[in-house]
């Protein structure tokens, strides 16, 4: 969870750069929501964890998952078509 500001979407327009080139997969999310869990093994041990709200961190996944698979899908086709590099 980040604050999004003109830094914060330089760095995401570096990630797409590095996507769109085949390097990296990655997913964003961006919401005016930020949601915090508490969870309490006892008094003295506890956890804090922080997400986006509308989604969050699972709406990022969605975006990292739908990259991989498309990833896949054209490694598949090259291979099929005998384009691939790799036999």
């Amino acid at each position: 969870v980040v604050i999004v500001d003109p830094k914060t979407m330089e760095v995401v327009a570096v990630l797409e750069h590095f996507h769109q080139q085949g390097l990296i997969v990655f997913g964003t999310f961006f919401t005016a929501e930020a949601l915090m869990t508490c969870f309490v093994s006892s008094m003295e041990k506890h956890i804090h964890f922080i997400d986006g709200g509308n989604g969050g961190y699972t709406m990022a996944s969605k975006q990292l998952k739908m990259q991989k698979k498309m990833i896949a899908s054209n490694a598949q086709e090259l291979s099929v078509s005998g384009l691939s590099k790799t036999k």
